[in-house]
């Protein structure tokens, strides 16, 4: 049992992580770190400046996926995963 889906972001700079989480309380946290997981590809070849230069813009990139989209990101367990990998972008 874990109450929490955490988030490592690697750069290319070995210095620099992000760490970022999300609360669920318990049950279906795996639910949101397999939701993690899978918008890691639209993270994959991004620059910091691009989240920095238009937050608004990089959240309707991570929520705009066509094939997770109808999952949320309105919804709360896409909603969960994002605000965790967000939240690691800020830490960046």
């Amino acid at each position: 049992d874990y109450s929490s889906a955490y988030v490592i972001l690697h750069t290319d700079n070995p210095l620099l992580e992000g760490h970022g989480h999300s609360f669920t309380i318990d049950r279906g946290t795996e639910i949101i770190c397999v939701a993690i997981k899978a918008h890691t590809h639209l993270l994959i070849g991004r620059t910091l400046e691009e989240f920095i230069s238009n937050p608004g813009a990089f959240w309707r990139h991570l929520t705009s996926d066509s094939q997770l989209r109808w999952i949320g990101p309105e919804k709360g367990a896409i909603h969960l995963a994002l605000s965790a990998i967000v939240n690691a972008l800020w830490d960046l």
